[in-house]
This record gives structure tokens, sequence and C-alpha cells, in this order.
């Protein structure tokens, strides 16, 4: 992983450019703290950190093709690049290192804008066509690698990170209403938008292509698109599954540094780590697990323990407190530029701190649970589709939390429309209405909201794969890119097999009563996965990794909460509405959902407080 920045902007002059360019790499330096490169002209100013992690001594960026008219600076990996390789050199072009960056420009050259769908990986790139004076912004297929760009008529500017847009003279981070307000209703941001005015995101599967008059073209390379395969036996689809994720894998493995794997205790981080390990001696795979020590719901470490032993990895656990929270989240507002996703960017940040002191590389189960239906919103689906028909998989093993969360999702979307998207809401319009006072409050707050979730709600598609379209369209990108900005705080790659581009073919092929054989989620992973993991791990609840924070500020950390929500100067919100949520949250006294809900409020309050207290590049972040 790395960090790029560019200017393109033939009226500002050079020197210039590149100063501002600097200061912008100066700022994601924690991105790439192993090298540096950069590259002007006339037209524009690029900037490259570097993580090293294939071909540590030649891969230095910004690279060159042959006859030096294309030039990349690139972020990410690409997973057959070596594949891509062969066939570029067969084709007479000619190289001068062993990366995956160089393949990029050797592909453009030989392919031109058709290249881009032929990668697999996870990737953000600039690609500055010299001869042509065009720029391209390329992101990855599923937006598993950020990529960030303002335009203001006179210039373009993009990195991998918002806050170095602050490096830029004439411009300071301004909160977007709009942005405010699907942050609290959502936890996320959707398609191009950002928490931000004016900055905004290039989308996944997409390019901008820009040339020397800042005349922009935008693009997608490729559409998510269903085909279902009903002649497959649940047998026929396991055996396959065995294939493609132990290909994808091998492919993920590939690095000229250590690589470890994230241990959670649950399901798919147990069978990511079994697949790296057989692909290693004995302990060579360094796993990593974070617990808590608030009770057995917090810590799946036995559990953990229990897989590192039976695939032999070098296991390390991570204890994760309230006095970390109270020291680090101030840290973590920072990193993530725009908070996203909930408590769980914390724990994250804490795990990959202490996994980057032993490796480089860490593999994650990001993608398990969406692509192979481990979520009940999809017997919600089911339910809607056709319920006589997926009795079996609706109904068969349901639990008592699996049938609090089938009815959230089956019966309050009658009630609250926001909710037919299958994507969860936190604050309601009317709570955010509380909150927000006057000339903050965006108009039309509920049509605002309601025109994001149109596009989850409508759709062709039938109830279950409309569920998987919305949550790699709409869900994965957030959490991909708090994976991002928390491990590359730690100048730490995070890689995602799940996400491959031949699991994503493999899951929109698979059809849901496959995905849901039986009434198991999950079951097509589960079923190859049997043999290969403790029985122990099947007979555990889906837990996800809930953070204790509703615990904490209940307890250990209830005066420092009160000091930054209530008594905060920088608030946006309406005191007598915070007042409220907090009395109610410290008036319950049963830890479950309900008061964990409550306690994910607060930290949505707490970390927008404290975004306003901080500056970047001596700047503070304003309300627009």
């Amino acid at each position: 992983m790395c960090g790029i920045s560019g200017i393109l902007s033939p009226a500002l002059a050079e020197a210039h450019r590149n100063d501002i360019v600097r200061q912008m790499m100066k700022l994601q330096q924690h991105r790439g703290p192993d090298d540096s490169g950069t590259y002007s002209d006339a037209q524009i100013s690029l900037g490259h950190n570097r993580l090293s992690i294939l071909d540590l001594a030649h891969g230095k960026q910004p690279i060159f093709n042959e006859s030096k008219n294309v030039v990349v600076i690139y972020n990410g990996e690409m997973y057959n690049y070596r594949e891509l390789r062969a066939d570029l050199l067969q084709k007479g072009h000619v190289f001068s290192t062993n990366t995956d960056t160089e393949v990029i420009v050797h592909a453009f050259e030989e392919w031109g804008e058709a290249a881009f769908i032929r990668f697999n990986g996870m990737f953000a790139f600039a690609l500055w066509d010299i001869a042509k004076q065009e720029l391209y912004l390329v992101r990855d297929r599923l937006g598993i690698k950020p990529l960030y760009y303002l335009t203001d008529g006179k210039k373009v500017c993009f990195s991998s990170e918002i806050k170095a847009m602050n490096a830029l003279p004439d411009f300071n981070l301004a909160i977007d209403p709009d942005g405010l307000a699907r942050y609290l209703c959502f936890q996320n941001q959707f398609g191009a938008n950002t928490l931000y005015s004016h900055v905004q995101k290039v989308e996944p599967a997409s390019y901008h292509k820009v040339n020397r008059d800042l005349l922009c073209t935008k693009k997608q390379y490729f559409q998510l698109q269903f085909s279902m395969d009903y002649s497959k036996s649940f047998s026929d689809w396991t055996e396959e599954f065995s294939s493609v994720f132990n290909a994808s894998v091998k492919r993920h493995m590939i690095a000229d540094v250590r690589v470890g794997s994230y241990l959670s205790g649950g399901f798919d981080s147990s069978l990511v780590a079994w697949g790296a390990q057989k692909n290693l001696a004995p302990e060579q795979l360094f796993t990593f697990n974070g617990y808590f020590a608030e009770g057995p719901g917090y810590d799946e470490s036995p559990l953990a323990e229990e897989v590192a032993r039976s695939i032999g990895s070098n296991h390390h656990k991570v204890v994760i407190t309230s006095d970390d929270f109270r020291n680090e989240i101030e840290k973590i507002v920072y990193h993530l530029d725009e908070p996203m996703m909930g408590p769980g960017s914390f724990s994250q940040y804490v795990v990959a701190r202490e996994i980057a002191k032993e490796v480089k590389v860490v593999l994650t189960g990001h993608g398990g649970d969406e692509f192979m239906g481990g979520y009940p919103v999809y017997k919600a689906a089911l339910l809607k589709e056709n319920p006589f028909r997926y009795r079996k998989e609706i109904f068969n093993g349901l639990t008592v939390p699996d049938f609090i969360r089938l009815a959230y999702f089956s019966i309050f979307p009658m009630f609250r429309p926001l909710l037919r998207s299958g994507l969860h809401v936190l604050f309601t319009p009317r709570d955010i209405t509380a909150l927000l006072g006057d000339g903050i409050l965006p108009n039309s707050l509920e049509n605002n909201l309601m025109a994001e979730a149109i596009p989850f709600i409508h759709s062709d598609l039938k109830p279950f794969n409309k569920t998987l379209h919305n949550y790699i369209k709409g869900y994965l990108p957030g959490l991909f890119i708090v994976e991002d900005k928390i491990s590359m705080a730690h100048s730490l790659e995070s890689r995602t097999p799940f996400c491959d581009n031949e699991m994503l073919a493999l899951s929109t092929r698979i059809p849901a009563d496959m995905k849901l054989h039986g009434g198991q989620l999950k079951a097509i992973s589960k079923a190859f996965a049997k043999d290969k993991l403790p029985a122990s791990l099947y007979k555990q609840p889906k837990r996800g990794f809930p953070t204790p924070v509703h615990l904490w500020f209940q307890g250990p950390l209830k005066k420092w909460m009160e000091d930054r929500i209530l008594q905060s100067g920088n608030s946006v919100f309406n005191a007598k509405a915070v007042k409220k949520i907090w009395s109610t949250f410290l008036s319950l006294r049963h830890d479950n959902l309900y008061t964990y809900n409550y306690g994910c409020k607060l930290f949505s309050l707490l970390c927008v407080n404290l975004l306003l207290t901080q500056s970047v590049n001596g700047k503070k972040i304003q309300v627009n």
C-alpha cells in the first residue's frame, strides 16, 4: 500500500504545484514511510509515498513505460500481475522491474482504457498519458482502495486521503450538512459523496479521464451483474467454492515481506487464516486476535486460540481497554478523515497497531458475510421473495437474536421507508432534525435521505440478490475505507481474499437456496470448512466484533464522555437533544442490542465533536 497525491493545473506554476504536492505527501507519509518519489511537467505534479511490498529494491514510483510517455503512481496490489506481465512480455513489452505497478503502464500501452477491467486486485492509481496530456484516475471494482478528488475549474487535485486536500492554500475542509445527515443516519457516505463540501470520491469500478483543459469524462469499466446457475447441486457449489477460494488466498499471499492474518474467532477470518497457513511452513503465519475483558460476550480469544492451534499459526492476543479508547480515539478520528461505520474502527485500530509491530501485510475476512449470505437480513430478503418456497432457508436454525434481526428488516420497513434499503439506520430523520440546529439543518432532510436510499430500494433484482447488491454497492465500500485508513495509519497493508474478482463472480452466480441451504447462513463456505476448522466454531453465535463502548460510557469513561458531548464548545448539535440521548442512555441497565445501539449513537456524536477540535495542516475543519 502507498499514498498518492497530485494536481493537474496548467494555470499553476510548476514550482508552486510541486510545493503543494510535497505538503500533500507529508500529510500522507504514514501510508508509505519506506520511500517517496515525484514527477512534474508543465501540466501536472505527481507525488508518491511508498510502503514497499513487492520488488523492494526496484519498485520506486512514479514508474514509466519504455518510451517514457506514460507515467503512473499507484496504491494497491494486483493479484494477477504475473499472468498479465507474461502476456505483455510475449507482445514485446520491456520491463525494468518486477512490480505489479509497471504492469499498469504496459497494459495501458497495449489495451488502453480496456486494460482496467483486466486487473484483479485492490487499487487506486493516477496515470498520466504524457503524449496525449490526459489524466486517468482509476479505482478497483469494489472500492477497496480510496481515491478522493476536488476540482474548481482551475485545477484537479487528488489524493489517497482527504486530509491531504488541506495542503491547498486556497482550500479548507468544510463539513457538508447533507454529508453530516448521511453519516448520522447511515453511518456511511454513498457513491461519490464524502462528509465534506467539494471533496468527492472516484466511485468503485470507475475512472475519470481529465484532459489538459480540465474537462472530465467519468466512466464505469465494470458493471455488477447477476446470472444465477440453477443446474448445480449444493455439493457442486461447495466444490467450486473450494477451488475459487483456495486460489484467491494463494494470490493474496504474494509479497516480498512477512504476511499475517486477523483471527477474530469468527468464521470468515478463521477460514482465511487456515487458507493462508496452508501456503506456509508451520508457524510462519502470524495471527492476531483482539479481545475485551468485559465478559465472554466480548471475548472470542479462547476460540481464536483453538483455531490457531488447529492450523499451526504463530498466534498473538491483543487486549483492548477503555484506556485505549481514551488515549487513541482522537488519533482514529484524524486518520479516518470522515467518521463512518461505528465503534468497530476503534477496535481495528488497536489491533492493527500491534499487528504492524510484526508484519507489513495482513489478511482479513471482509466480504465473507456479504458475498456468501452471512447476515440475517438475507433471510428477511427471502421472506419478502417467497416465504413458502424458502421456508426451510428462512426458519431452520433461527435463533432468538436472528429472529429479532429478521423482524427488524421485515416489519420495521413498513413504518420506516428508509429501512427498505436493507441498510441499518442509526438516527432517524426525526432524530437528526432534533440534533441539528438552525443554519445547519439540510432542507427537506427526509427527502434527501430517501434520495440516498432509493438506489438501494428500487431495483429489478429479486429481494435476495438486491440485498447482495446493496451490501456490495452501499455497505462494503464504507467498511473498506475504514479498513484502509485504520491499517495505513500504522503503515500496514490489509488484503481481502473474499473480495477477489473471482470470488465476486462466484457469489453472483450462486442461488439463494444454496447460500442458505437448510437454513444455515453461509452454508457453502461452512460446508467447505467442516473438516478444516474446529467443530466448536460452528456452535458460536454470530457476534461480529462488538466493542463495549456502551459499558465504558456508563462506567469508567462516563465523566470523560460528559466533558466531550455535553460541554463541548465545538459541537454542532443541539445541547437539549444531546442531553436527552445521554439521559436515556444512562437509564438503560441491560447489556443488550438496545443499549449498544445508544452507545453507537453517542460514539457518532463524539466523533463529530472531536473532528471539529482538530486541525489539518494548521487549518480547523469547518461546517458550511
